[in-house]
Parts: C-alpha cells; sequence; structure tokens
C-alpha cells in the first residue's frame, strides 16, 4: 500500500515520468454546476494510471457514494442492446467520502486494450437522495498517448 502510495506521490509531481505535459486534450464532464477532468494517463508495466480531477463549484459538500470504473458503447442507436463491462481498479489513492469544492485521485487498472467502438467511463455517484452523479468518458485515443515511465517504480 505504502509503495503505491509513494509511486503515485511522485507522479503527481512528474520526477519519474517522460515529459511534464498531460497528453490527454480536453477531456472533462460538466454537470450540477461540477466539472469532472481527467489530468492525465500514465502507463507502466501491466498498469495504467487514472489520476482525475473534480470542481465542485456548489456549496453543498458531495458524499461519495461509489466510483466505478466500466467499458461501455460509444454510440447506442435506438432498440439497440448495449453492452457494459465493470473494471476493478487494482489501487484507489485517495479513499475520502466527502469533499466540498475540490477532489483529485488516482486509480490504477491492468492495462488493457479496447476496441474505438467503446469508452472508458469513470463514473462517481452521491449517496443522498437526490444522488448526483457525475462522469467522464475517455475514448481510446486518449489511452493511446498515455504518459510512460520506468516500471522500477512499481518495486
Amino acid at each position: 500500500l505504502c509503495a503505491w502510495s509513494c509511486l503515485i506521490s511522485r507522479l503527481s509531481t512528474n520526477a519519474c515520468t517522460r515529459g511534464s505535459e498531460a497528453h490527454v486534450n480536453n477531456v472533462k464532464t460538466k454537470v450540477h454546476k461540477m466539472v469532472m477532468r481527467l489530468n492525465n494517463i500514465y502507463s507502466s508495466g501491466d498498469y495504467f494510471f487514472l489520476d482525475f480531477s473534480v470542481e465542485n463549484k456548489t456549496d453543498i459538500p458531495f458524499d461519495i457514494d461509489q466510483i466505478r470504473l466500466k467499458l461501455t458503447d460509444k454510440k447506442t442507436a435506438k432498440a439497440t442492446n448495449s453492452q457494459m463491462v465493470e473494471l476493478h481498479p487494482v489501487f484507489t489513492l485517495e479513499q475520502t467520502k466527502r469533499f466540498r469544492y475540490g477532489y483529485r485521485n488516482v486509480i490504477v487498472i491492468r492495462k488493457m486494450t479496447f476496441p474505438n467502438d467503446k469508452q472508458l467511463t469513470i463514473e462517481m455517484t452521491e449517496n443522498q437522495i437526490s444522488g448526483r452523479t457525475i462522469s467522464l468518458k475517455v475514448n481510446y485515443s486518449d489511452v493511446l498517448s498515455a504518459d510512460s515511465f520506468n516500471p522500477i517504480f512499481l518495486k
């Protein structure tokens, strides 16, 4: 657990990445006066590191019920079955269950590929009656442009 946390803290300071600029171009979602943004994707060995943040522009704190990762179809026509595959993270850096204005987290998943007609979705739901939900859709082209770093940092 400590090794993952130390590694991810290095990522956030770009101590072990190849270059300091994010290769993700404006991947964000705005809903309910909230903005969910993909900061960067890192790749090392058999893992992807998804660095994302949420900005809450309301005065109502967000109580996190769950954060889900799934592969979904990009487009679904009317009366067409859609397929969704739930992904399970290997590690989640931040275990905070409540935030007021800002939240940032890094989720680690096993390396994978998926077809162009699918997209990776990060979904955060609230455990209130209102049940605010915000989700971020990541295209395969963004996954392919992930920053890489030396896998020796994983040991």
